[in-house]
């Protein structure tokens, strides 16, 4: 085989192994296209409006940011806070500071180390199933809440017997009463979250 012919065979094999790298980027392009047609005509998921209180939602659309209970960017000073038409008022004591700190330690344990339990537990009571995104955002959303409804939660139990004395002596009665309400705003919001955002339950 002389030089020549050494050489056509070289620029065949080097065409041919282009052809089939072409061929290839052409199939990768239409997957590509296909991909993109495909999320292109998935309908588009929107929140116009929620309505809810701590231990009771009501979802009619999702669009944007979703928030369990009050919104700690438009709720209203501690100051503007009423209870049976009562101002809110927390007296700045020690026991006082004292009491808050023990439920804000108590509430921070549940977010961190329960409540994605609580959650996958209520999941498989009800039958409904959704991805760790909302969890993860059911469990922020109350974490937000806490500078509001720790004063909230206290001014109710203010008229006890002797809280002004010793309010820590409600405190696991002030915490229990949280860890309800949290658990009823959990179970409230899988209950309305609309059918497209739910995942297949399994079990």
């Amino acid at each position: 085989m002389n030089q020549i012919e050494t050489k056509y065979i070289q620029i065949e094999q080097l065409i041919y192994e282009q052809s089939l790298m072409i061929e290839q980027l052409q199939n990768r392009i239409a997957q590509l296209e296909a991909t993109v047609h495909e999320l292109s005509q998935r309908p588009e998921t929107r929140i116009d409006r929620i309505e809810y209180k701590f231990d009771q939602l009501k979802v009619e659309n999702l669009n944007g940011t979703l928030t369990i209970g009050l919104n700690p960017l438009h709720a209203p000073k501690f100051e503007d806070l009423t209870v049976e038409n009562q101002q809110i008022d927390i007296k700045p004591d020690n026991h006082m500071k004292a009491l808050r700190a023990y439920i804000e330690d108590r509430i921070n344990f549940h977010l961190k180390d329960e409540a994605l339990e609580t959650i996958l537990q209520l999941e498989a009571e009800l039958r409904v199933s959704v991805d760790d995104y909302y969890r993860q955002m059911m469990i922020d959303d109350i974490r937000n809440q806490m500078d509001i409804r720790i004063p909230y939660y206290i001014d109710l139990y203010k008229n006890k017997p002797n809280f002004a004395e010793d309010p820590l002596r409600y405190s696991e009665e002030v915490v229990l009463h949280m860890l309800g309400d949290i658990r009823t705003a959990y179970s409230a919001f899988l209950q309305n979250l609309p059918h497209n955002l739910r995942k297949e339950h399994k079990g």
